[in-house]
């Protein structure tokens, strides 16, 4: 997935928050639990996700990858090329296991994945 995150200067307009791929409500979760976590400020950026290829995110098990592209763009710091990132955040700000992670593993490395 990709994020981009961009100021908006106070009094401006409203900040924009737009996904596609992953459902909205998912996305802004995250971004609370980054928020209130990780300290993270994004409630003064516009912020867009795009899951690439019109794929659809419909598993939790695709929440830590989002909140890494979106903490990524908010910082303006890359993430390390074939890295992945696997695991269900929950509202607490907790890292939850998920299911299958044996198969998930292997198909990332059949994908180039060096790092999870």
């Amino acid at each position: 997935g990709q994020a981009l995150s961009s100021f908006v200067p106070a009094g401006a307009r409203p900040a924009i928050r737009q996904a596609t791929g992953i459902h909205q409500m998912r996305m802004n979760m995250i971004l609370a639990v980054l928020g209130k976590r990780a300290h993270t400020n994004a409630w003064s950026n516009d912020i867009f996700v795009n899951v690439a290829g019109g794929l659809k995110l419909m598993e939790p098990a695709a929440d830590l990858a989002v909140a890494v592209a979106l903490v990524s763009a908010m910082r303006e710091q890359g993430v390390k090329p074939r890295t992945a990132f696997i695991g269900e955040i929950g509202l607490g700000g907790e890292l939850r296991p998920v299911g299958g992670m044996e198969r998930r593993l292997a198909e990332a490395e059949k994908m180039g994945v060096e790092a999870c």
